[in-house]
Protein backbone atom coordinates (compact mmCIF):
# COMPACT_ATOMS: atom_id res chain seq x y z
CA UNK A 1 0.00 0.00 0.00
CA UNK A 2 1.39 3.40 -0.99
CA UNK A 3 1.44 5.84 1.91
CA UNK A 4 2.06 9.58 1.64
CA UNK A 5 2.10 10.13 5.37
CA UNK A 6 4.23 8.81 8.17
CA UNK A 7 1.24 8.74 10.51
CA UNK A 8 1.90 5.83 12.85
CA UNK A 9 -1.75 5.10 13.55
CA UNK A 10 -2.49 4.72 9.85
CA UNK A 11 0.48 2.40 9.44
CA UNK A 12 -0.78 0.27 12.35
CA UNK A 13 -4.23 0.13 10.71
CA UNK A 14 -2.66 -1.01 7.43
CA UNK A 15 -0.89 -3.82 9.23
CA UNK A 16 -4.02 -4.86 11.12
CA UNK A 17 -5.98 -4.82 7.84
CA UNK A 18 -3.82 -7.51 6.29
CA UNK A 19 -1.49 -5.55 4.03
CA UNK A 20 1.96 -7.06 3.58
CA UNK A 21 3.99 -3.97 2.83
CA UNK A 22 3.88 -0.20 2.99
CA UNK A 23 5.42 2.12 0.42
CA UNK A 24 6.63 5.17 2.35
CA UNK A 25 7.00 8.18 0.09
CA UNK A 26 9.74 10.77 0.49
CA UNK A 27 9.45 12.08 -3.09
CA UNK A 28 6.05 13.75 -2.78
CA UNK A 29 5.64 13.99 1.00
CA UNK A 30 7.40 15.53 3.97
CA UNK A 31 8.77 12.27 5.38
CA UNK A 32 12.25 13.09 6.67
CA UNK A 33 15.24 11.04 7.89
CA UNK A 34 14.68 11.93 11.55
CA UNK A 35 11.09 10.67 11.45
CA UNK A 36 11.94 7.63 9.36
CA UNK A 37 13.44 5.52 12.14
CA UNK A 38 10.32 5.71 14.31
CA UNK A 39 8.19 4.99 11.24
CA UNK A 40 10.25 1.85 10.64
CA UNK A 41 9.70 0.74 14.23
CA UNK A 42 5.95 1.08 13.73
CA UNK A 43 6.13 -0.92 10.49
CA UNK A 44 7.99 -3.71 12.25
CA UNK A 45 5.46 -3.90 15.09
CA UNK A 46 2.60 -3.81 12.56
CA UNK A 47 4.15 -6.68 10.57
CA UNK A 48 4.64 -4.58 7.42
CA UNK A 49 7.60 -4.72 5.07
CA UNK A 50 8.77 -1.07 4.73
CA UNK A 51 9.81 0.22 1.31
CA UNK A 52 10.92 3.83 0.83
CA UNK A 53 10.68 5.90 -2.33
CA UNK A 54 13.60 8.32 -2.45
CA UNK A 55 13.18 11.91 -3.71
CA UNK A 56 15.40 11.70 -6.82
CA UNK A 57 17.03 8.92 -8.85
CA UNK A 58 20.44 10.39 -8.00
CA UNK A 59 19.82 10.73 -4.24
CA UNK A 60 22.11 8.05 -2.90
CA UNK A 61 22.20 9.76 0.51
CA UNK A 62 18.43 9.44 1.04
CA UNK A 63 18.57 5.84 -0.19
CA UNK A 64 21.34 5.01 2.28
CA UNK A 65 19.55 6.69 5.17
CA UNK A 66 16.40 4.71 4.35
CA UNK A 67 18.29 1.43 4.63
CA UNK A 68 20.07 2.59 7.78
CA UNK A 69 16.69 3.35 9.35
CA UNK A 70 15.37 -0.13 8.51
CA UNK A 71 13.85 -0.03 5.03
CA UNK A 72 13.89 -3.39 3.28
CA UNK A 73 13.89 -1.94 -0.21
CA UNK A 74 14.40 1.34 -2.05
CA UNK A 75 12.02 2.59 -4.75
CA UNK A 76 13.80 4.78 -7.30
CA UNK A 77 11.66 7.33 -9.19
CA UNK A 78 12.23 8.86 -12.64
CA UNK A 79 14.77 6.26 -13.73
CA UNK A 80 16.00 6.82 -17.26
CA UNK A 81 18.80 4.32 -17.70
CA UNK A 82 20.47 1.29 -16.23
CA UNK A 83 23.29 3.61 -15.21
CA UNK A 84 20.87 5.46 -12.92
CA UNK A 85 20.13 2.18 -11.17
CA UNK A 86 23.76 1.10 -11.02
CA UNK A 87 24.68 4.39 -9.35
CA UNK A 88 22.13 3.75 -6.58
CA UNK A 89 23.35 0.17 -6.21
CA UNK A 90 26.92 1.46 -5.82
CA UNK A 91 25.80 4.01 -3.21
CA UNK A 92 24.11 1.25 -1.18
CA UNK A 93 26.77 -1.46 -1.49
CA UNK A 94 29.79 -1.65 0.80
CA UNK A 95 33.39 -1.68 -0.49
CA UNK A 96 35.04 -3.17 -2.36
CA UNK A 97 31.97 -3.80 -4.54
CA UNK A 98 30.39 -0.39 -3.85
CA UNK A 99 30.95 3.06 -2.45
CA UNK A 100 28.90 3.08 0.76
CA UNK A 101 30.56 4.44 3.86
CA UNK A 102 30.85 2.34 7.00
CA UNK A 103 29.12 3.30 10.25
CA UNK A 104 28.21 0.72 12.92
CA UNK A 105 26.26 3.27 15.03
CA UNK A 106 22.99 2.38 13.28
CA UNK A 107 19.81 0.72 14.48
CA UNK A 108 19.78 -2.05 11.87
CA UNK A 109 23.10 -3.67 12.93
CA UNK A 110 22.22 -3.02 16.58
CA UNK A 111 24.39 0.06 17.21
CA UNK A 112 27.44 -2.14 17.58
CA UNK A 113 30.67 -3.03 15.80
CA UNK A 114 30.11 -6.66 16.76
CA UNK A 115 27.26 -7.23 14.32
CA UNK A 116 28.41 -4.89 11.59
CA UNK A 117 30.26 -7.43 9.45
CA UNK A 118 27.14 -9.55 9.28
CA UNK A 119 25.06 -6.51 8.46
CA UNK A 120 27.35 -5.55 5.58
CA UNK A 121 27.26 -9.09 4.21
CA UNK A 122 23.47 -9.34 4.43
CA UNK A 123 22.95 -5.85 3.00
CA UNK A 124 24.98 -6.57 -0.11
CA UNK A 125 23.47 -10.01 -0.61
CA UNK A 126 19.84 -8.95 -0.14
CA UNK A 127 19.80 -5.43 -1.58
CA UNK A 128 16.40 -4.72 -3.14
CA UNK A 129 16.22 -1.88 -5.67
CA UNK A 130 12.85 -1.10 -7.27
CA UNK A 131 13.07 1.21 -10.30
CA UNK A 132 9.96 3.07 -11.39
CA UNK A 133 9.31 2.81 -15.11
CA UNK A 134 7.77 6.20 -15.74
CA UNK A 135 9.95 7.77 -18.43
CA UNK A 136 10.26 7.06 -22.14
CA UNK A 137 13.99 6.50 -21.66
CA UNK A 138 13.42 3.81 -19.01
CA UNK A 139 11.04 2.05 -21.37
CA UNK A 140 13.68 2.11 -24.10
CA UNK A 141 16.29 0.70 -21.69
CA UNK A 142 14.03 -1.80 -19.93
CA UNK A 143 16.02 -4.95 -20.78
CA UNK A 144 19.26 -3.48 -19.46
CA UNK A 145 17.48 -2.28 -16.30
CA UNK A 146 15.96 -5.72 -15.72
CA UNK A 147 19.35 -7.37 -16.08
CA UNK A 148 20.74 -5.69 -12.95
CA UNK A 149 21.07 -8.25 -10.16
CA UNK A 150 19.65 -6.07 -7.40
CA UNK A 151 16.50 -5.24 -9.39
CA UNK A 152 14.00 -7.81 -8.19
CA UNK A 153 10.93 -5.66 -8.71
CA UNK A 154 9.76 -2.88 -11.00
CA UNK A 155 7.00 -0.33 -10.64
CA UNK A 156 5.12 0.32 -13.88
CA UNK A 157 3.96 3.90 -13.28
CA UNK A 158 1.29 4.21 -15.93
CA UNK A 159 0.14 7.70 -14.89
CA UNK A 160 3.51 9.43 -15.09
CA UNK A 161 4.45 7.46 -18.18
CA UNK A 162 1.26 8.50 -19.97
CA UNK A 163 2.23 12.17 -19.59
CA UNK A 164 5.82 11.43 -20.64
CA UNK A 165 4.48 9.82 -23.81
CA UNK A 166 2.27 12.80 -24.57
CA UNK A 167 -0.93 10.93 -23.69
CA UNK A 168 -2.01 13.14 -20.79
CA UNK A 169 -4.12 11.69 -17.94
CA UNK A 170 -5.17 8.64 -19.93
CA UNK A 171 -3.30 5.95 -18.01
CA UNK A 172 -4.36 2.49 -19.22
CA UNK A 173 -7.00 3.84 -21.58
CA UNK A 174 -4.11 4.84 -23.85
CA UNK A 175 -3.08 2.21 -26.39
CA UNK A 176 0.51 3.49 -26.12
CA UNK A 177 0.54 2.95 -22.36
CA UNK A 178 -0.97 -0.51 -22.71
CA UNK A 179 1.71 -1.38 -25.26
CA UNK A 180 4.37 -0.05 -22.89
CA UNK A 181 2.98 -2.21 -20.11
CA UNK A 182 3.30 -5.30 -22.32
CA UNK A 183 6.88 -4.31 -23.11
CA UNK A 184 7.79 -4.05 -19.43
CA UNK A 185 6.10 -7.31 -18.49
CA UNK A 186 7.76 -9.09 -21.42
CA UNK A 187 11.17 -7.84 -20.25
CA UNK A 188 10.41 -9.22 -16.78
CA UNK A 189 9.44 -12.58 -18.28
CA UNK A 190 12.68 -12.71 -20.25
CA UNK A 191 14.45 -12.49 -16.92
CA UNK A 192 12.71 -15.76 -16.06
CA UNK A 193 10.13 -14.25 -13.93
CA UNK A 194 6.77 -13.88 -12.27
CA UNK A 195 4.87 -10.61 -12.34
CA UNK A 196 2.57 -8.85 -9.92
CA UNK A 197 -0.16 -6.54 -11.15
CA UNK A 198 -1.18 -4.19 -8.35
CA UNK A 199 -4.63 -3.61 -9.80
CA UNK A 200 -5.66 -7.23 -9.34
CA UNK A 201 -3.23 -8.40 -6.66
CA UNK A 202 -2.07 -5.57 -4.41
CA UNK A 203 -0.96 -7.72 -1.50
CA UNK A 204 1.59 -10.10 -2.94
CA UNK A 205 4.79 -8.42 -1.77
CA UNK A 206 6.01 -10.31 1.29
CA UNK A 207 9.25 -10.57 3.19
CA UNK A 208 10.24 -13.35 0.81
CA UNK A 209 10.05 -11.01 -2.16
CA UNK A 210 13.83 -10.92 -2.53
CA UNK A 211 13.72 -13.84 -4.93
CA UNK A 212 15.94 -14.03 -8.00
CA UNK A 213 12.95 -13.52 -10.29
CA UNK A 214 11.54 -10.11 -11.10
CA UNK A 215 8.13 -8.82 -10.03
CA UNK A 216 6.31 -5.97 -11.74
CA UNK A 217 3.97 -3.84 -9.65
CA UNK A 218 1.50 -2.07 -11.89
CA UNK A 219 0.47 1.28 -10.43
CA UNK A 220 -3.17 1.28 -11.46
CA UNK A 221 -5.68 4.00 -10.80
CA UNK A 222 -7.18 1.96 -8.01
CA UNK A 223 -6.09 -0.78 -5.64
CA UNK A 224 -8.22 -3.54 -4.23
CA UNK A 225 -9.03 -3.07 -0.56
CA UNK A 226 -8.84 -6.18 1.66
CA UNK A 227 -12.13 -7.45 3.13
CA UNK A 228 -10.96 -6.46 6.63
CA UNK A 229 -11.63 -2.83 5.75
Amino acid sequence: MQCFTGDHTLIEVLGASGFDYVWLDSEHSALNPRALEDTMRTCEVAGLTPLVRIPEPTDGTSARRALEAGAEGVIVPMVRSAEDVRAIVAALTFPPAGLRGLCPALRVPGYTVTGFNGYMRDNDAQLLIIPMIETVEALENIDEICAIEQVKMLVFANGELAFAMGEGPTMDSSSKVRAARKTVFAAARRRGDRRTDAESDEGRLRRGARRRHLDVVHRAGRARVPPAL
